[in-house]
């Protein structure tokens, strides 16, 4: 069972299509980072945030979140704050204050750029 006093979402810029076109914002709701020894670690608490150009976000994974709270896998503080930050992710969109702008300045040339090194 996963407890953890709060919860963060993970946003990324999912890849471009092929030809280039942006396919828009992701965002998991996962539980707070823990770096030791160089190691990321974090769990993955099943509910996600998509944001397509033009569209209203989504939340995604829902069936899947109740599914593994209804099995125990998740207690009961953790899937309340999980729920809190997907909500959250979700108003903000609304409001135009998701994604970061950090976030929306990763674009398709200054990751290739990244890449290139």
């Amino acid at each position: 069972m996963v407890h953890v006093p709060e919860c963060v979402a993970r946003h990324w810029p999912l890849p471009h299509r092929a030809d280039g076109a942006f396919t828009g914002f992701y965002a998991n709701v996962i539980t707070p980072v823990d770096l030791s020894d160089d190691v990321w670690h974090t769990t993955d608490l099943y509910l996600d945030v998509w944001l397509a150009p033009g569209r209203e976000a989504q939340l995604l994974d829902e069936e899947e979140f109740d599914e593994v709270v209804g099995r125990g896998l998740i207690d009961a503080d953790t899937a309340t704050r999980a729920r809190e930050e997907a909500a959250h992710l979700l108003e903000a969109a609304k409001n135009g204050q998701w994604p970061p702008q950090v976030v929306r300045e990763w674009t398709l040339e200054r990751a290739l750029a990244a890449k290139a090194g």
